[in-house]
């Protein structure tokens, strides 16, 4: 079952317009030198939305390097929100007063 917050963000997307700047999902089949490891981020961006295609697909300003068409489907999207706007890490955050050389061993 997806989540609310899935679901609103979705309906966020339809309102994306030209001008816009989003973040752009790197999915294995169209970007494999950007998605050859697991490590690799996941999204890129800002990019500003060129034009609407209609509904569902957007035409990008990417980077020439990329070698892809600049057509994305909306399912690849997502707003940016400023500069205070970071993609989700998967990452467990650096806790504040923790340090490995802290830890004793319980060999000793």
């Amino acid at each position: 079952m997806k989540s609310i917050e899935f679901l609103v963000v979705n309906v966020e997307k339809n309102k994306v317009e030209s001008g816009d700047l989003i973040w752009l999902h790197l999915r294995k089949d169209r970007f494999l030198e950007l998605r050859k490891s697991k490590l690799m981020p996941r999204a890129t961006g800002p990019y500003k939305v060129i034009e609407k295609i209609n509904d569902n697909a957007y035409k990008l300003e990417l980077p020439p390097e990329f070698g892809v068409s600049s057509s994305f489907n909306i399912s690849d999207l997502k707003p940016y929100l400023g500069e205070d706007d970071d993609l989700e890490s998967w990452m467990t955050p650096i806790q504040e007063g923790e340090d490995d050389e802290d830890i004793t061993s319980s060999d000793a």
